[in-house]
């Protein structure tokens, strides 16, 4: 039920007026210049980290144009602090096509939850599917890694692809200060996938999950050996 502020809003357009009647749904974007600031510093700041020279708001100012226009100032704001990184505002219409057709030209891709969970996705795609793809929720005081596929309830057992597990583990340690231990874990899995000889139906083998993980865990070792014997 559309709340009552909201019916008198509606009451001021003639092309509203005779639907107010009408079942009536609304969705709310709601932005908080503190909650803003703390996402755009750390996009800017994971930027620098990761050695990335560009930042780009994903965002539709054509469409949710008083709240872009509010995001827009302090995205600006924040970007002006870091003189040595591009920084851009783009539909988030064009970011997911771009994403497809030329995924070299972003670095860092800041932007709300809603499209951010649709971009995630396409770039997933990009990168080969869901089952290589990690996350990491970084919040305030608590954070938590993860494969952004979730659960595989109606998966046939064996099947699931334990990239993204393992890529989030990556990414936990590289977090938390572990880079060396991190860079054997990820180099692992995209080593076992260049061979192709223990993959996944979805990529292309017919290696189960364990079988996977063990080859990934067996290649780990193989560079941590190769690595400290140098």
């Amino acid at each position: 039920i559309l709340p009552d502020p909201l019916k008198e809003i509606l009451a001021l357009d003639p092309k509203w007026v005779k639907k107010r009647a009408e079942p009536i749904a609304c969705t709310l974007r709601l932005q908080s210049q503190s909650g803003l600031k703390r996402i755009f510093h750390f996009a800017f700041e994971y930027a620098v980290k990761h050695h990335y020279d560009k930042v780009t708001l994903a965002d539709k100012p054509n469409v949710l144009r008083k709240s872009s226009a509010f995001a827009r100032g302090i995205f600006e704001e924040i970007a002006s602090g870091y003189p040595n990184l591009k920084a851009d505002i783009l539909n988030v219409d064009a970011v997911g096509m771009h994403l497809v057709t030329k995924p070299q030209n972003f670095g860092v891709i800041v932007t709300e939850n809603m499209f951010g969970d649709i971009l995630s996705d396409v770039g997933a795609g990009v990168m080969g599917g869901l089952g290589l793809a990690p996350s990491a929720n970084i919040g305030a005081h608590y954070r938590y890694f993860e494969p952004v596929h979730g659960s595989g309830p109606l998966m046939a057992p064996q099947t699931a692809n334990p990239s993204a597990m393992i890529f989030s583990l990556g990414m936990l340690l590289s977090h938390f200060g572990y880079q060396q231990e991190a860079d054997w874990i990820q180099n692992a899995v995209l080593q076992v996938i260049h061979k192709k000889q223990q993959v996944t139906r979805d990529l292309g083998g017919q290696a189960s999950t364990h079988d996977m993980a063990q080859a990934i865990l067996q290649e780990a070792k193989r560079l941590w050996t190769s690595q400290n014997k140098s």
